[in-house]
């Protein structure tokens, strides 16, 4: 299973309803980015991150295909420093048996993939402070990137970074789920 796969997983899983029956729960996101690099105070490019608008919390994914990429993100800033990190929630997202719950740095939840595609969470996610100001930032960068044609819709939702004379590294995406008009 590659990164791009685990990410679509990812991608999917916020857009729709996730209920449990406990806080880890969601309504489905309506705004949900994938591998977006953007400008963000401690340089945090999220894999997947979804904005649920019920709950008005921020749900972040990092897709992780092996143990030593696991072992390797605990060295980011802001993953030492959790207020330093984006999300209200914070999940890894793995195939099976990859990542060892007992390695999970606190209060993390886990989302494992089993070889049919199935997924199911193995550890919950708790309640983290957030660094709200590099939220905002992606937020910002996202708006700046989307083109609206007169009648308010939106006309791109896939896009790719913005031309900086370099190729990107990554394709970002973003998923923006419009509400039913009546």
């Amino acid at each position: 299973m590659t990164h791009s796969d685990l990410v679509e997983i990812g991608r999917k899983w916020l857009l729709r309803p996730y209920r449990n029956g406990s806080q880890h729960g969601h309504g489905g996101c309506r705004i949900v980015l994938t591998e977006l690099v953007a400008y963000n105070t401690y340089s945090e490019i999220p894999d997947v991150i979804g904005f649920d608008q019920g709950k008005g919390q921020s749900i972040l994914i990092e897709c992780k295909t092996s143990l030593s990429d696991f072992r390797a993100d605990q060295r980011k800033m802001f993953r030492q420093v959790p207020n330093f990190g984006i999300g209200d929630q914070r999940w890894f997202l793995a195939p099976e048996k990859i990542v060892p719950v007992e390695e999970l740095p606190r209060g993390w939840g886990l989302i494992e993939v089993q070889e049919n595609g199935r997924i199911f969470m193995v550890k919950p996610s708790q309640r983290f402070e957030k660094h709200a100001q590099s939220e905002i930032q992606l937020l910002i960068s996202l708006v700046c990137r989307l083109d609206f044609i007169p009648d308010n819709s939106i006309a791109i939702r896939v896009f790719t970074p913005m031309e900086t004379g370099k190729p990107p590294k990554k394709n970002a995406t973003a998923s923006i789920v419009k509400e039913a008009r009546t």
